[in-house]
């Protein structure tokens, strides 16, 4: 009885597993669409899940065949016990016959025992051999009733089981229809998907393409205003030279009136000479009120440049006196956009970066001039073409490129480094002429990546591995800035994306003399690393 019911529960889980698996063979086929025999895809997955089902059953079937002997049995010689159970019904039905016949015998024996008591003792042993045969008789046929209710046990069992999986079979059927409609479906609007997909990397890319064109303007106009600047320089010389001559011609003027006055009869003699210095003046006159007007805008282009100061002597005389604060391209400060920011969450980056740049210019030694910072975003003046011919100026002041940047950077899909840039070299008590440069913060290494590796000789003397050390990180620096780093621009004007101090070059020279022969040294990126990010690294010292 164990070996069956153990066979039953191993026959539904199964089930189950046929179920299971056949579910997940005819979903995987589904997907992969395959067809076979000229089928469709549709009826080749069905035929697919149907052999699998097969096969599972028929296994399980062997599997119990080949383990469990009472299944054996039953497969092997149920049929048979079927069909030897009709005789043993044959055989019993005889033997009552056969025992109704031996009991008339006996009463007619017990009728004639009186004159037949030798044949009773006969009697009485045949009766007790047909009891014996009887007895046999009855527990062959309990015997025979009972397997034949296993059998019939066994075959509703069967046909239960059987019912069940043609139901699972069914839904199964069902469900896979269902699932190639689906798959069906998602495919569609995977298409539809990818087709978007590919419009959005197009207009990424030009995007990106505009913002790099955008950038080598800027960088540009900044050359453009340095030119400029040292143009307004010679121009402020050049003006106060004419000043010179015409305060002279000025004071000759009135020497030449009071001598008019006091050689009066001589005015005839020098009336044309006098005519001539006449017109000469007028000339002067005139050119000096170009002058003036020349003089007005140079103050008003002298207030943009050199706040603070009252005239463009002073700011000459403290360039050539006082400490220079701050060196014109130095980096001030910087900051990050992040992509898709609002106009408001720019505008606060923005406001925050003039903040640090004005911190950083008064630890220098910048003042603020009577402004809100010690740091001012520069005007810039563009000069245009009218529509009658002439040439215009036209006033950008510092505020007005703040709020074009702000246009400029807000809904971006890429990160934005801003940098405030110094334009000019400032000295100490003055405020400091900046200028905002954009540029896009795109990832440049990740974390892990090797950015550098170098071979070098430990046995070498310090002096000498302290240079090739020196001169590797060099390297690197300038490779960096190849992949696109944002370089920081120190007082000294060099550009840097990363610095190791003495001590720590000491040290990595120290782990380099720890071996001998050639060693490989490898700088390894300490986190991901974006352009405007400090070229944070690891170094990894190798035999």
């Amino acid at each position: 009885m164990f070996w069956t019911v153990l066979a039953l529960v191993m026959t539904v889980i199964m089930g189950g597993i046929i179920a299971y698996y056949g579910d997940l063979i005819g979903r995987k086929f589904g997907k992969k669409r395959l067809s076979m025999f000229g089928l469709r895809p549709k009826y080749t997955a069905i035929l697919i899940t149907t052999v699998s089902g097969v096969a599972i059953s028929a296994i399980t079937v062997i599997v119990l065949f080949l383990l469990v002997p009472p299944v054996r049995d039953i497969i092997l010689d149920g049929e048979a016990a079927i069909r030897d159970i009709k005789p043993m019904q044959s055989k019993l039905a005889a033997g009552k016959t056969e025992l109704a016949t031996t009991k008339q015998e006996i009463i007619r024996f017990k009728q004639e025992s009186v004159t037949a008591a030798e044949n009773l003792k006969t009697a009485h042993e045949q009766l007790k051999s047909l009891e014996s045969r009887l007895d046999q008789l009855d527990r062959q046929l309990t015997d025979g009733r009972k397997q034949l209710r296993d059998a019939q046990t066994e075959r509703d069992k069967a046909r239960s089981l059987e019912a069940q999986a043609r139901g699972r079979y069914t839904q199964l059927v069902a469900k896979n229809t269902e699932l190639g409609k689906s798959n069906g479906k998602l495919a569609s609007a995977n298409q539809a998907l990818s087709g978007k997909n590919k419009d959005l990397v197009a207009i990424n890319e030009a995007l990106a393409k505009e913002a790099l064109r955008l950038t080598r303007e800027s960088i540009d106009l900044t050359k453009k205003n340095a030119e400029y600047t040292r143009q307004n320089e010679e121009v402020a010389r050049q003006n106060e030279s004419v000043l010179r001559e015409n305060s002279r011609l000025t004071r000759l003027q009135n020497d030449l009136l009071e001598k008019r006055s006091q050689i009066a009869q001589r005015t005839k003699d020098l009336s044309d000479y006098n005519a001539q210095l006449d017109d000469r003046n007028r000339s002067l006159a005139d050119s000096n009120k170009k002058l003036a007007q020349q003089n007005s805008d140079l103050n008003e282009i002298f207030k943009q440049i050199t706040p603070g100061y009252k005239s463009l002597r002073d700011a000459y005389n403290a360039s050539r006196s006082k400490r220079i604060a701050i060196h014109r391209d130095e980096d001030l400060a910087r900051l990050v956009v992040p992509a898709r920011s609002s106009p408001e969450d720019v505008r606060r980056t923005v406001q925050d970066l003039l903040h640090d740049a004005s911190q950083v210019a008064a630890a220098r030694g910048a003042v603020t001039g009577g402004q809100a910072r010690t740091v001012q975003v520069v005007d810039h003046q563009y000069v245009t073409r009218s529509d009658i011919g002439a040439d215009e100026t036209l006033a950008v002041t510092g505020d007005d490129r703040i709020d074009a940047l702000v246009r400029r950077l807000a809904w971006l899909s890429t990160p934005t480094c801003v940098l405030a840039v110094a334009v000019a070299n400032s000295v100490e008590d003055e405020p400091a002429a900046i200028d905002l440069v954009p540029l896009t913060n795109k990832a440049v290494y990740s974390r892990g990546q090797e950015i550098a590796a170098h071979s070098i000789d430990a046995g070498l003397s310090v002096e000498h591995l302290f240079d090739d050390v020196v001169a590797f990180l060099r390297n690197m620096g300038q490779h960096a800035l190849q992949q696109g780093m944002i370089p920081r621009t120190d007082s000294a004007g060099d550009p840097q994306v990363g610095s190791l101090t003495a001590a720590e070059i000491a040290k990595l020279v120290e782990r380099v003399r720890e071996f001998n022969g050639y060693v490989r040294i490898r700088a390894i990126a300490a986190s991901n690393i974006n352009a405007a990010d400090p070229l944070l690294l690891t170094f990894k010292v190798e035999p």
